[in-house]
């Protein structure tokens, strides 16, 4: 092992003066003024910069002898990409400003922006990147923005006192039905997609646009990335496992192939569990991505992907003697999303289809359940400009989704057809104020209904750092399937968000608050319920229910991001209060829902150290305590101890023979702290289990290997 680690410092230490080269360059308008705070990055890698207050920009440790593509952006500009040689001792950029959008006011009620397309963006795709998570993951990055509750026992985004199923993931207007791998009780899944995949995230916390429906707190809204900039293949092999990808790029078409193979067992050696093991999470997958451009401007996106995942491990189960049971899960999902834009005229046409399949099989202690879903969605929007400022939006949508579960003799069937039309306008009243007004209409073939939902925003802007932005809609969503297997008299479930919102945004410098109310009206109720049951995983009501429900969630989100105080160092403060009651499902009185906490905070700081190529990252969360069900206690009025967590990240990257490498760490909870997620009871009080995470520290690490020339790989040719 010495000899190994010897060898392998002598590689990184002997190369690095070989391809200690640097880019130089400054970016300007064309009007010839330098842009400040323009983001410039190599294309494919994790080496990137800002520009100063006079523009300059420098990247370090460059390759002598290879083509590189740079990818620069910066708000209110279009973005640019160029290709270049290090040879080049000098490099000048000039980008050009974006025209017809809204310029002077910024719509931004309810809504984070992470886009290298848009004026009113705060982040970039690149800054969600880089959030300390293992691997890369989008959700998890999203869930580091105000608004978000931690739930530490369960894969989801928990919004301004929602549930995890009133937040939908929409990729390219289409949306996921299973966006997180299949869940396993106690133990969060990750998202299925890297944050890599994707040029821009919107994250509406609420009052989100007449665009989307089916959620009654949030959407994440995911755009891929277009045609690829560059050929490229690379190999990552980490402590979990092990991926490839290739990208072979033509002049206006790409296809990229990644494929994957994990199993953690060899990290659990790295990382002691608190839970027993027959079978580590192991898996296999891969995806496809096509995209081409025609000479129009138009352009065709395809993905389809595919998993499979397996555990086996011991799960507490208090409702019979406090004993273990096991649990294993064998999983297999596909996911296709095809998207077609055009331009007509004035007119730009939107189209997609997307289809989706999950099966899991399910063991848990003598019960045995297949579930299975599936949904077929299309898609057709159209928007046209009138003037330079005014935008026209009208679409319609069909989804059909279905659902299967057997539990043992228990068979469980649903088809639904979801049809909506929307219409939507976004508009100026003189220059200061901005205004955005939609319509939405859903009818469902199960619920026999049709609901009609306004939606409305107005910004107003005081200068150029300062504006108010406030919302109102009404969002609509369909019971879950697992109430609707036995009660299809049901109606639609209803919240109605009120927004207001205050940003100062200046020099690379932004502050935002915004307070906002929740009133949920007609929740599925359980009428004739004697027992709540936290624990049960796949429980279907059998008993009585309505739409009697209800609930608010009111709160504060409070965010401060600053990329130009301290310099090389970007960090964000997120801080959000929530007050939240419900009466709904088996609850038997009204109070704090299980996935709700009152105070949530995340500290998160990248800081690039100056002429090298090391990146560090460090992510801090508070979580207060949430409720928790005691039998003899007044229900739900215990709460579990505050979460802490400090997450470290760090990636070095360098070139050696023309290809890149980059070692990363991730390190979730390097203080070792003991933390509780929550404690199950059985019915009569007398045994409890304390839910912990699956480990309390825990050590993700790898190599990603990006190559410049075609190569051998084990017998591949590339």
């Amino acid at each position: 092992m010495k000899k190994m680690f010897l060898i392998f410092a002598g590689i990184l230490l002997g190369s690095m003066p070989l391809f200690a080269q640097s880019i130089h360059g400054v970016v300007r308008s064309k009007k010839m003024q330098p842009v400040n705070g323009a983001s410039v990055l190599i294309a494919s890698t994790f080496k990137a910069t800002s520009t100063d207050s006079s523009g300059r920009f420098s990247i370090t440790e460059v390759p002598m002898k290879d083509t590189l593509v740079l990818k620069v952006s910066a708000i209110g500009f279009d973005d640019a990409v160029i290709k270049i040689t290090t040879l080049q001792q000098e490099i000048e950029i000039i980008l050009s400003e974006k025209t017809a959008e809204l310029k002077e006011v910024i719509i931004s009620a309810g809504s984070f922006e992470a886009s290298d397309e848009k004026k009113t963006t705060i982040l970039k795709p690149f800054d969600i990147a880089t959030v300390p998570a293992s691997p890369p993951d989008e959700f998890k990055a999203v869930n580091e923005l105000p608004g978000t509750s931690k739930v530490g026992e369960s894969e989801g985004l928990f919004v301004r006192g929602g549930a995890a199923s009133e937040t939908k993931a929409i990729i390219d207007g289409l949306i996921v039905q299973d966006p997180f791998f299949s869940s396993v009780p106690g133990v969060a899944q990750n998202g299925r997609f890297s944050t890599f995949l994707f040029k821009g995230t919107s994250f509406s916390t609420g009052g989100y646009s007449a665009q989307y429906g089916e959620a009654l707190s949030s959407v994440l809204l995911l755009n891929t990335q277009d045609v690829a900039q560059a050929s490229s293949q690379t190999i990552i092999l980490s402590t979990a496992g092990i991926s490839g990808n290739v990208t072979q790029k033509w002049d206006n078409t790409s296809l990229a192939v990644n494929a994957k193979y994990y199993d953690l067992q060899p990290s659990f050696l790295i990382n002691k569990q608190n839970y027993t093991y027959s079978i580590a999470p192991q898996g296999k997958g891969g995806n496809i991505i096509f995209r081409t451009k025609n000479k129009q401007g138009g352009i065709f996106k395809l993905y389809a992907s595919y998993d499979y995942n397996k555990v086996d491990l011991q799960i507490p189960y208090v409702y019979v003697d406090g004993k273990e049971a096991s649990y294993s899960l064998d999983g297999k999902n596909v996911y296709i999303n095809s998207t077609y834009k055009q331009t007509f005229g004035k007119w730009i046409l939107n189209a997609g289809a997307s289809f989706s399949n999950n099966h899991d099989h399910i063991s848990f202690d003598t019960s045995h359940v297949i579930k299975e879903d599936s949904r077929l969605e299309g898609r057709v929007v159209l928007s046209r400009y009138i003037g330079q400022r005014s935008k026209l939006i009208v679409g319609s949508e069909v989804q059909d989704v279905q659902f299967n579960n057997t539990n043992n003799a228990n068979s469980y069937a649903l088809n639904e057809v979801l049809v909506s039309n929307f219409a939507e306008t976004e508009f100026y009243l003189g220059n200061k104020i901005a205004a955005r007004v939609g319509l939405r209409e859903e009818s469902s073939n199960t619920l026999h209904q049709t609901n009609i939902a306004p939606r409305m925003s107005v910004a107003y802007v005081l200068n150029s750092y300062n504006q108010f932005s406030a919302g109102y809609g009404n969002f609509y969503q369909l019971p879950l399937e697992t109430y609707l297997y036995t009660n299809r008299n049901l109606s639609f479930e209803e919240a109605t968000h009120y927004i207001l919102n205050y940003q100062y945004s200046k020099n690379n410098r932004t502050f935002r608050i915004e307070g906002y109310f929740k009133n949920y009206n007609h929740l599925v109720k359980e009428t004739d319920s004697t027992r709540f049951q936290p624990f049960n995983f796949d429980r279907i009501p059998t008993t009585n229910s309505n739409n009697s429900g209800y609930g608010y969630a009111k709160g504060i989100d409070v965010f401060w991001y600053d990329k130009k105080s301290i310099k090389d160092l970007d960090y964000w403060i997120a801080y959000s209060y929530l007050d939240t009651r419900r009466l709904f499902e088996n609850y038997p009185v009204e109070a704090m829902p299980t996935f709700a906490s009152k105070h949530n905070v995340s500290v998160v700081m990248k800081y690039n150290i100056p002429a090298t190529s090391v990146n560090l990252g460090i992510t801090y969360n508070y979580t207060s305590g949430r409720p928790y069900y005691n039998p003899v206690h007044p229900f739900l009025s215990d709460r579990t101890p505050p979460v802490n967590n400090l997450i470290f990240s760090g990636n070095y990257s360098w070139f050696y023979r023309n290809n890149l490498v980059a070692v990363f760490l991730y390190a979730d909870n390097i203080l070792g702290i003991r933390n509780i997620y929550s404690y199950y009871y059985s019915q009569d009080g007398n045994q409890h289990y304390t839910l912990t995470p699956p480990a309390y520290r825990s050590i993700y690490a790898g190599v990603n290997i990006t190559l410049a020339k075609r190569k051998t790989i084990m017998g591949i040719n590339f």
